[in-house]
């Protein structure tokens, strides 16, 4: 664990540190280093700071929409880790980066894991990446001195929250209820001659657990879309939102 990290969690002992979340470039970069330097100074235990992306489905409406309008703004990943700097250059509060693994594939693993060290990031938490493909983004970013976050969820069994807790060098990331951190959208609804009306297996399915993205966890439902395969995941999207050029 980072200096910055292990004092701020000792400092903050038993009692409940409370970590803010900022979506880097919502509305403007300005407000997000304002606010997160404010947060930092008024007692944070860290402040986390999310990089917008096009294909966030671990996000509920309210951080889509913030991400959303940060991308049509024209934060990138550079600009992301520019702010993150900002807040962090502070040294008020340790800096803790969300981000899907899209955007670091695309921006590069080691450039990234340098980056961010240089801009004093000490953590980085990718909700997409599970433990056992996260060698090519973990690796490089420990190397940097910039600490690995996996997730658990209120479904993970034993094996694997053992497993997410012996990757994770900063903290264990510990969800309070399975799924998105806020509703999620529903799958589109039954339509005459649609392969849901015939019977077929819906086309949405449920990660009863955050922390497992193994799709033997997943059970169909009508809830959140379903994730990406890791082939998927290894690609950015073609879209204008994704596409390396504007990272």
């Amino acid at each position: 664990m980072t200096a910055g990290l292990a004092d701020r969690f000792k400092h903050v002992g038993t009692h409940i540190g409370l970590v803010p979340y900022l979506m880097a470039g919502h509305p403007d970069g300005r407000t997000t280093r304002e606010v997160g330097r404010r947060l930092a100074a008024s007692g944070a235990a860290a402040v986390e700071i999310g990089i917008p992306h096009g294909d966030p489905l671990a996000d509920g409406p309210v951080i889509r929409r913030a991400g959303e309008q940060a991308l049509r703004a024209g934060t990138t990943v550079a600009r992301a880790l520019e702010l993150a700097a900002d807040v962090a250059g502070e040294g008020a509060a340790p800096v803790v980066l969300m981000t899907y693994v899209n955007p670091v594939l695309a921006y590069g693993p080691q450039r990234f894991a340098d980056h961010a060290a240089e801009a004093g990031v000490a953590a980085v938490i990718v909700p997409d990446l599970p433990v056992e493909e996260s060698g090519p983004v973990a690796t490089p970013l420990r190397a940097a001195g910039v600490e690995t976050v996996f997730l658990v969820g209120p479904g993970s069994p034993d094996e694997r929250i053992a497993l997410a807790a012996g990757a994770s060098t900063g903290f264990l990331y510990c969800a309070t209820s399975p799924g998105s951190p806020a509703p999620a959208p529903r799958c589109p609804p039954t339509s005459p001659g649609s392969s849901r009306g015939s019977g077929a297996t819906p086309a949405c399915r449920w990660r009863p657990d955050s922390g497992s993205p193994d799709p033997s966890t997943w059970r169909a439902c009508a809830g959140t879309p379903t994730w990406p395969s890791s082939a998927a995941r290894s690609s950015p999207r073609s879209t204008a939102a994704t596409t390396p050029s504007t990272w």
